[in-house]
């Protein structure tokens, strides 16, 4: 193993636990905006969750060789 890879799983690891943060905080936060009753944010907030979860499986599926959902 080659320090190219090397820093290329670290950046995948980086990623996912941005990924990850981004979730649960988008999530959280579109359903404190849904109960107040800001769709439009809580619209918003659940559609950044959904891209941020495709995300994080194509990153998951392409470091193990999953297949893809496309």
């Amino acid at each position: 193993m080659d320090w190219a890879n090397i820093l290329i799983i670290i950046g995948k690891i980086i990623a996912a636990i941005i990924l990850a943060i981004i979730i649960g905080g988008s999530g959280l936060f579109g359903y404190i905006a849904w109960k107040a009753e800001a769709r439009k944010w809580a619209g918003g907030m659940f559609g950044i969750l959904v891209a941020c979860v495709f995300l994080f499986y194509w990153l998951i599926a392409a470091t193990f060789g999953l297949p893809f959902i496309i």
